[in-house]
């Protein structure tokens, strides 16, 4: 009896793995996209990006955040959640300004309430939370 329950066990075992590996592997493609064209050269994460034409994609259920130049190559980030998923916010990429230098700070993608705070220096964001930095919205397509 013991022999026969190890091995429907050790039967079933592949099979839960292959079931939980497809199904993370499909919550996993689920991403939002899309295109901007940013007006001024800005910083991100401690790398300076030039104005152009860029894609940001977000991957639904982690903080993974990528972005890439239409020349270039994709880099990618971690963003903490902001807002509130039961409100809808239009899409639109934040900005502060200090100086003149444009920080990329937030990231709002069509088909979420959810936003994501991406990687600023902490006096930067303590400068925009005083209301030192200048905050610039860009609009986005939906």
């Amino acid at each position: 009896m013991l022999n026969r329950t190890r091995r429907f066990v050790l039967a079933a075992l592949p099979l839960a793995a292959l079931a939980l590996m497809t199904a993370s592997g499909a919550a996993a493609s689920d991403t939002a996209k899309t295109r901007a064209n940013i007006p001024f050269a800005f910083d991100l994460n401690g790398q300076r990006f030039d104005a152009g034409l860029y894609i940001f994609e977000c991957r639904f259920g982690t903080g993974l955040i990528t972005v890439t130049p239409q020349e270039g190559e994709r880099h990618a980030f971690l963003g903490r959640p902001l807002g509130d998923p039961s409100s809808a916010q239009d899409p639109k990429l934040v900005f502060y300004k200090v100086d003149d230098t444009y920080y990329l700070a937030e990231l709002w993608l069509a088909g979420s309430g959810m936003g994501k705070g991406l990687p600023v220096k902490k006096e930067i964001e303590f400068s925009a939370r005083r209301g030192d930095a200048k905050r610039i919205v860009v609009a986005l397509s939906r």
